[in-house]
C-alpha cells in the first residue's frame, strides 16, 4: 500500500485542492491520500473561515481518504514551523510520499536551495548576516544569499512565490529529520495565490478570493469553485474572520497576562510598541495596522497577536518542537478508507487519537500539553462561532467526521 500525504490549510477546500488529490493519486501511484489539515487557526494569524469539522468534511468530499489535525501552535506558525510539524506527523504515520503544489512545479529547482539551507555553509551564513546587518528583511536577504551561493539569478523570483517558499520549507524539514518519504510536487494551476477576485470563467479560484465571497455573504459566487456537495455542507454555517475575535483580543490586552515578551512571535521591540499603545477598543485589523512598520509585516503582527489571544508561550512552543509530532489526531475519514486507517495504525510511531477523552492516558506530558492547547484554542473558536447563533462543538464530545458514500 502506497500512502501519500499532504499538509494544507483547506481554508476553504476548493477545486484546485481536489485536482491536486487527483493528480497525486494518478501520477504518484498513491492508494491512500491523507491530509494533515490546519485546525481552528491558520498561518496568516487568523481563524479558519469555517471550523475544522466543516473543512474536514469538504476535504473528504473532495477526495481525501483521512484527515489529521495540525494543532493551533503550529497551524498558526510561520512557514518553517508549519512545515516541520506537518512533515514530522506525516513521517510518524508511515507516509510514503509527501505531495505539495508549487508555482515552479520542479523538485530540482527547489532541492538545491533546500540543500544549502540544511547545511548552512560558512559562505552562506556570512553573506546572510551581512545582508541582515544592512537592514534587509530576512526573506529578501535569504534569497539574495542563496542566489549568490548557487550562482542562480532566478532564486529571488522563485522565492517570492508563496507555494515555492512552503515547498522549500517542506524539503528542508524532510532533510532535518532524514525523512524516508519521497517528495512529489506539481505545478499549481489557476489564479494567483493572493488574487482577490474570482476568475470570470469556472476554473480554479484562489482561497483569498473565495474567503472574500464567503465573508461578504455571497456563498453562491464561491460554490462553483468548491466540491459539488459543498452547498449542503455549508448550509446554515457562518464564516469567521479575525475581526470577530476583536473583543477577546482587547480583553487579553487589558488583563496584561501573560506578559507579551513571553508570547511566541513577540520580540522586545514589538512588545514595547504594543505596550506603548493607549488602552482602547479597536478591531483586530485596526490594531495590526497600528503596529505595522517596515520591520514588522502585517502577517507577523497578526500571528503574534493571535498567539497572545490564545496564550501560546515561547517556552511551551520550544518544548513542543522538541517532542514533535507527539500524536496524530484523526479529524475524519471516508468509510471505505477503513483498511487504510488500519494500515496507518500499524505503521504509526505515535499514538493516534480518535476519542478526545483517551488523550490523557495515551500521550506523554509534553504531547498532552500540546493537545490541551489545541482543545483550548478550538473552544475559543467555538465560543465566537456560537456568538453567531451556531451550536458550540465541545471537543470532548465531538468525534471524527465519517463520510459514507451512497
Amino acid at each position: 500500500m502506497k500512502i501519500l500525504g499532504i499538509t494544507a490549510e483547506y481554508n476553504p477546500f476548493h477545486t484546485g485542492h481536489e485536482e491536486q488529490i487527483q493528480i497525486a493519486r494518478r501520477e504518484a501511484g498513491a492508494d491512500c491520500v491523507i491530509a494533515v489539515m490546519s485546525a481552528s487557526f491558520v498561518q496568516r494569524g487568523e481563524p479558519a473561515v469555517y471550523d475544522k469539522y466543516v473543512r474536514t468534511k469538504l476535504a473528504l468530499l473532495g477526495g481525501a481518504d483521512i484527515v489529521f489535525e495540525l494543532p493551533a501552535p503550529f497551524s498558526a506558525a510561520a512557514a518553517g514551523d508549519f512545515a516541520a510539524a506537518g512533515v514530522s506527523l506525516l513521517e510518524s504515520l508511515g507516509t510514503d510520499i509527501l505531495c505539495f503544489g508549487s508555482e515552479c512545479g520542479s523538485l530540482e529547482d527547489l532541492s538545491a536551495p533546500a540543500k544549502v539551507l540544511s547545511e548552512e555553509p560558512p559562505a552562506f551564513r556570512s553573506h546572510l548576516q551581512a545582508l541582515l546587518k544592512e537592514g534587509k528583511p530576512f526573506p529578501e536577504a535569504r534569497a539574495e544569499a542563496l542566489s549568490s551561493i548557487l550562482s542562480r539569478e532566478d532564486i529571488s523570483a522563485l522565492l517570492k512565490a508563496p507555494n515555492n517558499i512552503l515547498g522549500l520549507e517542506y524539503l528542508l524539514a524532510m532533510k532535518k529529520i532524514n525523512s524516508r518519504m519521497a517528495a512529489f510536487t506539481h505545478r499549481r494551476k489557476g489564479a494567483d495565490y493572493h488574487q482577490g477576485v474570482l476568475p470570470e470563467e469556472t476554473s480554479f479560484a484562489s482561497a483569498t478570493a473565495l474567503r472574500s465571497c464567503l465573508l461578504a455573504g455571497e456563498p453562491e459566487k464561491a460554490l462553483p469553485f468548491l466540491p459539488k456537495e459543498a452547498e449542503q455542507v455549508l448550509h446554515g454555517e457562518r464564516p469567521l474572520c479575525a475581526d470577530d475575535f476583536s473583543l477577546l483580543l482587547d480583553y487579553a490586552l487589558l488583563r496584561g497576562l501573560p506578559p507579551t515578551d513571553e508570547i511566541e512571535g513577540f520580540d522586545q521591540s514589538l512588545s514595547d510598541r504594543l505596550r506603548g499603545m493607549e488602552p482602547e477598543a479597536m478591531s483586530f485589523s485596526e490594531r495590526v495596522l497600528r503596529l505595522k512598520s517596515k520591520n514588522y509585516t502585517e502577517t507577523r503582527i497578526r500571528r503574534a497577536l493571535l498567539h497572545l489571544l490564545l496564550g501560546i508561550r515561547k517556552e511551551d512552543v520550544a518544548l513542543w518542537k522538541e517532542n514533535l509530532p507527539g500524536y496524530g489526531r484523526i479529524l475524519g475519514f471516508r468509510k471505505e478508507a477503513a483498511p487504510f486507517l488500519k494500515e496507518i495504525k500499524k505503521r504509526a510511531a505515535v499514538p493516534l487519537i480518535a476519542k478526545t477523552a483517551d488523550a490523557k492516558s495515551l500521550l506523554s506530558p509534553a504531547a498532552y500539553s500540546l493537545f490541551e492547547k489545541e482543545v483550548e484554542a478550538a473552544h475559543i473558536y467555538q465560543t465566537v462561532r456560537a456568538g453567531k447563533g451556531l451550536p458550540f462543538r465541545n471537543e470532548y464530545r465531538q468525534g471524527p467526521v465519517i463520510l459514507s458514500r451512497p
